[in-house]
């Protein structure tokens, strides 16, 4: 579990961040993580559970994880 993993390093060490991440995916782990920074999730992510209010409002996954769709699932809205 990993909240804001990213949060206040350099662009280097956020791809170190990433590529270690990946890894231990890649090893069978699970990982689960909790971030407000979309460019996170897009790099990671193969499934992405929006919440507001305690509750999901939104799911997303694979292809379907784009900054739009993110965008839109946080301000709650419709894509067009």
């Amino acid at each position: 579990m990993l909240c804001e993993p990213t949060a206040g390093v350099d662009v280097g060490t956020r791809q170190a961040i990433y590529e270690f991440i990946a890894s231990r995916a890649r090893a069978d782990l699970a990982v689960v993580i909790s971030s407000s920074d979309t460019g996170d999730l897009l790099a990671l992510c193969t499934r992405v559970l929006v919440m507001a209010n305690g509750r999901v409002v939104r799911e997303l996954n694979g292809a379907d994880i784009t900054d739009n769709a993110l965008l839109h699932a946080m301000e709650e809205t419709e894509q067009v």
